[in-house]
């Protein structure tokens, strides 16, 4: 069973709808508001990471290789440093640092690279106390809207810009996606944010890949199927 406590202590003792704000920046206006520098959060996808080693509720609601299509393959992301050089903005922080939203007592992440180089699929899993799970959404929701291009560096310090806009879909309440356009040095890479919510778990889901590697219907299977791994927990979570 999951501890209320557990349930109720996030960011290092900073209550959670609170942390959220300050780690997107929600508090101000504009898609380059800046955030406070989030925590390194370190995501190996096996052993090592000792928040998935005391919460196997979370670890099994996590996606693997065996939910996504053929071609992807656990993998490490590699380890950003605690603080950052300049600000980081809300903006950067959903495209750069999504492990930072996987709050340290009640949060897991994942990483798996994608069926051809350069892409990858990320995961951050959050368990919010009682309502404060549908705020998280929200302000997830309100933080797109406001990043639709943005500068950025990818995991090896290449610089790029960033584009977001609202992917239209019938989803379940309580579930975005978002078309992400990032153009750099190399080229233009494309796919997706994803966020959904079961009772008072949230999913952060982005896949990314060169353009035309990640297929339209992509977003929504695997959106699904996020969400179903959530049920367990989300209504294990809720019927406390």
């Amino acid at each position: 069973m999951i501890s209320r406590t557990r349930s109720f202590t996030v960011l290092g003792g900073i209550g959670l709808a609170a942390g959220l704000l300050t780690l997107l920046g929600l508090a101000g206006v504009g898609s380059q508001h800046e955030a406070s520098p989030p925590e390194a959060v370190a995501e190996p996808v096996t052993g090592g990471d000792p928040r998935m080693a005391t919460q196997p509720e979370l670890r099994q609601v996590l996606l693997t290789a065996d939910d996504l299509p053929a071609g992807f393959r656990p993998s490490p992301v590699p380890a950003r440093p605690a603080v950052a050089a300049t600000p980081v903005t809300e903006c950067q922080t959903l495209f750069e640092r999504l492990s930072a939203l996987a709050a340290p007592a009640t949060g897991a992440a994942v990483s798996h690279t994608g069926r051809t180089p350069g892409s990858s699929l990320r995961q951050a899993v959050t368990i919010y106390p009682a309502q404060l799970a549908a705020e998280a959404v929200g302000a997830l929701r309100a933080a797109t809207s406001r990043c639709s291009r943005f500068p950025a560096s990818l995991d090896d310090g290449t610089a790029v810009t960033v584009e977001m806009a609202p992917y239209a879909q019938i989803l379940p309440r309580d579930s975005f996606t978002v078309r992400l356009s990032v153009a750099g040095p190399r080229g233009t890479m494309s796919g997706y944010l994803a966020v959904g919510r079961v009772g008072q778990v949230v999913s952060v889901l982005r896949d990314l890949g060169p353009v035309g590697t990640v297929p339209a219907q992509e977003v929504t299977a695997l959106l699904d199927r996020a969400l179903d791994k959530l049920v367990p927990v989300g209504t294990q979570v809720v019927s406390r």
